[in-house]
């Protein structure tokens, strides 16, 4: 189609050259967000990319209803789980890991996920961490 004479309507195939990025839905993967942990007297802040923490179930709700959030309190939360939890969240940034194969067969994390970095990263901790994690 070719252009017509009004001025104010345009009427083509070309695209619109302008300046301005036309971005996707995943373009905002490399924005950063805050995760405050609130259970403590002095918060401690952690930095990580929105795609990371999308994996984690609560900030992904939180941003449902506050997409421009870019520091989400974490409640109920000390700032030594919070570090544990968003390293774990870099880690595997925003790529969910392979599930576990059911019935478990073994009480070696080697032989349970996947991935030895999961299994480096839960041997590390006892029990009482691990629960503070994932609950």
């Amino acid at each position: 189609m070719a252009n017509t004479d009004d001025k104010d309507t345009k009427i083509d195939d070309e695209p619109d050259n302008n300046d301005e990025d036309v971005g996707g839905l995943d373009d905002d993967d490399d924005e950063k967000l805050t995760l405050v942990s609130s259970e403590d007297s002095n918060p401690k802040k952690f930095e990580i990319t929105k795609k990371a923490a999308l994996m984690c179930n609560l900030v992904k709700s939180i941003l449902e209803g506050d997409a421009q959030a870019t520091e989400i309190p974490i409640k109920k939360v000390r700032g030594d789980i919070l570090e544990l939890i968003v390293e774990y969240l870099k880690h595997h940034n925003g790529k969910k890991p392979d599930d576990i194969a059911k019935p478990i067969r073994s009480v070696k994390m080697e032989r349970i996920v996947a991935d030895k970095w999961d299994a480096d990263y839960i041997n590390k901790m006892n029990k009482k961490t691990i629960f503070q994690v994932i609950l």
